[in-house]
């Protein structure tokens, strides 16, 4: 019954999308967003949203596909359309936009039309990490394999920030056309963003402008429990305080798949602040002074940014031959290891060993070609105002 409704509905979708196809044009200066299948106010299609908003409000008619309760975090504008995934209103809107920005693949259904420009973003960083797509269809589901192929005959403009990804986007991602590799959206704010601004993010959330902040935001593990990724918080504080003679506050950034697990923990210590379910993780990234992670890819933002990341790996062996693989070998990545909390303290005794983490920094940007300066969203419009102006 339910695998009959699921048909039902497919077949209804599509029957909507031939009528709107006969009966609605594509409008020249709409322009659609959706950012993880609709499920987050997030990511390059944020980025790029919030540039063209600022800077080319006007010339624009803006579609965001999002959660109700997520609506909330745009400018309240009536040339913003906001509507949820799975809704008439969502078809409509993806079939008469002359724009489509997405960073996830888009389903079955919602096939562009003729005249109609898709920009496929992908929500990855520019370090090859944990491998996607082709190179990890023993990982994937057949459906999504069926769909991600059929999503790329689709795409018109695929973006990346580095050569080492263009390279992998060049083979393994079921793609052979337009791919830029002029940065990527949402790394603009990274290399743009003011002292002042961040200051400003410190204030929204409550956290003194002196006060230095360690950002925990682990990765999402099948294997593993919530409970295990938790850290000693009071010896990585204490580690910290030391090492920069100032009030320490350590922010926990879960994966979004642990939202539900996560949302209600409570350390019991004002200095630890639980913000997953905090809407942006860029806020979080630039007031960090520190990022501790194990394999997100949260990393390759603090490669970008230039500033201190440490990677507590307590579990690699089974995270190897347990979770989906990874591009680059733990010795390939230019930050510094430990495999237990206690490390900490001799770690940031060691200047010569902070400085030359800090130097790898810009020798490993070299090495795989990191072209993130800050102007993606800028030569993106321009290749958008030259497809509507065609």
């Amino acid at each position: 019954m339910k695998k009959f409704l699921s048909w039902a509905k497919l077949q209804v979708k599509r029957m909507i999308i031939i009528f709107i196809r006969i009966f609605c044009p594509v409008k020249k200066n709409r322009i659609y967003f959706i950012s993880n299948g609709g499920a987050f106010y997030s990511c390059n299609p944020r980025a790029f949203f919030e540039y063209l908003y600022e800077n080319h409000k006007n010339e624009f008619e803006f579609c965001y596909c999002v959660k109700n309760e997520l609506k909330n975090l745009l400018p309240k504008d009536k040339n913003i359309k906001t509507f949820k995934n799975n809704s008439i209103k969502n078809i409509y809107y993806f079939q008469t936009s002359k724009i489509i920005v997405s960073n996830f693949r888009i389903g079955w259904a919602m096939n562009k039309r003729k005249g109609q420009l898709y920009i496929q973003t992908w929500h990855g960083g520019p370090i090859p990490q944990k491998m996607i797509e082709k190179d990890a269809v023993n990982d994937l589901d057949s459906n999504y394999i069926k769909m991600a192929k059929k999503d790329s005959l689709n795409i018109d403009l695929l973006m990346t920030g580095s050569d080492a990804v263009l390279k992998i986007f060049k083979t393994n991602f079921w793609y052979n056309g337009n791919i830029s590799n002029f940065g990527t959206p949402r790394y603009d704010v990274f290399i743009k963003t003011s002292k002042a601004q961040i200051n400003e993010i410190k204030k929204r959330l409550g956290i003194k402008e002196q006060t230095k902040v360690v950002l925990y935001a682990p990765t999402f593990r099948d294997s593993v429990s919530l409970n295990n990724l938790l850290l000693k918080d009071e010896i990585v504080l204490n580690a910290f305080e030391k090492y920069f003679n100032e009030n320490v506050v350590l922010i926990y950034k879960f994966h979004p798949n642990q939202i539900n697990n996560a949302k209600n923990i409570n350390f019991g210590n004002k200095k630890v602040i639980n913000l997953t379910t905090y809407s942006n993780i860029v806020d979080l990234e630039l007031i960090a002074d520190v990022l501790i992670t194990d394999f997100s890819s949260v990393m390759a933002d603090f490669v970008v940014m230039n500033k201190l990341c440490f990677l507590l790996i307590k579990d690699y062996e089974d995270y190897i031959n347990n979770e989906r693989g990874l591009y680059l070998k733990l010795d390939d990545l230019p930050y510094i290891k430990l495999k237990k909390e206690e490390e900490f303290s001799d770690i940031l005794k060691d200047e010569n060993l902070i400085k030359n983490s800090l130097k790898n920094l810009t020798e490993f940007k070299e090495k795989y070609g990191i072209n993130e300066v800050g102007d993606s969203c800028a030569k993106l419009y321009n290749v958008i105002k030259e497809k509507i102006n065609e």
